[in-house]
C-alpha cells in the first residue's frame, strides 16, 4: 500500500492547541475539504507551508504518520508563518468521492493554495511552499504553477508499484519541467514504491543532481561544493537525496528526514529572499542551531 501501516509513528500535535485549528477549506468545484491549520502569532514571515497526504483509496489521509512528523516538523519551525494539511476529496469529513486517479484533487491543491496565501499576514512578501509524501508528491507537481510558489519537497515519489496505473511518471515530467523553482527529492534507498534505478534515470532526463547521503546538501562529485541555490533567472535545481536504509514508509528515520526537509527549506527560501527578510530568516536559522 502507498499509505504507512498503522504504527503510532509521528507526535500529533492534537496536544498542542495554540495557534492550531481545524477548518473545512471551500474549493472551485463546490467540495468542502477538511483541513488542520497552524498559524503563528506574531510572525515575521509571510511564508505558508501545505503538507499532501498519500493515496486516498490505500487508506491515505491527513493523519498518516509521515505527513504528521512533517507537519509538526514545520509547526516547530522559526522561518514558518501557516502550515497546513488537508484531506483530499472523500477521506476523513471531505466531500465527495475519493479519486482513482487524482483529476479533482489536481485542481482543489490549487484552490487550497489560494486559501492558504489569504490567510498568511497581511503586508508580508507571501511564499507559499508545497511539502508532500507519496501519492501527494504527484498531486503536488501540479501545483507548481501556482504564482506564490518559492519550493517544493517531494518525499518517497512513486515511480514503480503502482507507477503505470496511476500515471506516476507523466506526473514526474511535469515536476521536471518546472525549472523556475527550487526542487528537493528524498527517497530511501529500499522503497517499495520508488525505485532507486527508475528515480535515477529520470532525474537524469530532468538535468536533476544527486546529493550525498548525509547533512551536507552537497552535490556527489563536486568536492565539498554545495548544492546550487536559486538566484536570478537561471534554472532552479531539481536536486535528489537517497536515504540509506529507509523505505517507504521511513519508521524510525522519520524524524531525521523531516529535520532535513525542514533545514533545506529554510535555506533556501533564505538563500532566494523568498521571505519578506532574508537576513531575520538567516538571524533566525543560526539561533536554532546555537
Amino acid at each position: 500500500a502507498l499509505q504507512h501501516p498503522a504504527r503510532g509513528l509521528g507526535r500529533d500535535m492534537r496536544s498542542d492547541t495554540m495557534g492550531r485549528e481545524q477548518v473545512m477549506i471551500k474549493v472551485s468545484s463546490g467540495h468542502s475539504l477538511e483541513g488542520d491549520i497552524y498559524r503563528k502569532t506574531p510572525s515575521l514571515h509571510g511564508v505558508g507551508v501545505l503538507v499532501l497526504h498519500p493515496y486516498a483509496y490505500l487508506g491515505g489521509s491527513m493523519r498518516d504518520p509521515v505527513v504528521t512528523e512533517l507537519f509538526g516538523c514545520l509547526c516547530r519551525s522559526s522561518w514558518t508563518s501557516v502550515i497546513l494539511r488537508y484531506n483530499q476529496r472523500g477521506v476523513g469529513a471531505s466531500t465527495g468521492y475519493r479519486q482513482p486517479r487524482g483529476s479533482g484533487d489536481f485542481q482543489d491543491v490549487l484552490d487550497v493554495l489560494d486559501y492558504l496565501a489569504g490567510t498568511l499576514p497581511p503586508g508580508t512578501n507571501k511564499r507559499l511552499v508545497v511539502v508532500r509524501y507519496s501519492w501527494g508528491c504527484c498531486v503536488a507537481a501540479h501545483a507548481l504553477r501556482h504564482p506564490l510558489i518559492a519550493a517544493y519537497v517531494g518525499v518517497s515519489f512513486p515511480l514503480s508499484g503502482l507507477s503505470m496505473i496511476l500515471g506516476t511518471k507523466g506526473h514526474f515530467e511535469e515536476l521536471g519541467g518546472t525549472r523556475h523553482l527550487p526542487r528537493l527529492l528524498i527517497t530511501g534507498s529500499q522503497d517499495q514504491f520508488s525505485g532507486e534505478a527508475q528515480l535515477m534515470q529520470s532525474l537524469t532526463k530532468a538535468g536533476g543532481r544527486l546529493l550525498e547521503d548525509d547533512d551536507s546538501f552537497q552535490v556527489v562529485g563536486t568536492s565539498g561544493a554545495p548544492a546550487p541555490t536559486p538566484g536570478g533567472a537561471a534554472a532552479a535545481p531539481l536536486l535528489l537525496r537517497v536515504w540509506a536504509g529507509a523505505d517507504h514508509f521511513w519508521l524510525d528515520q522519520v524524524a531525521a528526514m523531516a529535520e532535513y526537509v525542514n533545514d533545506w527549506l529554510r535555506g533556501t527560501l533564505a538563500a532566494a529572499g523568498a521571505a519578506e527578510d532574508g537576513a531575520a530568516i538567516t538571524a533566525f536559522s543560526q539561533a536554532a542551531r546555537a
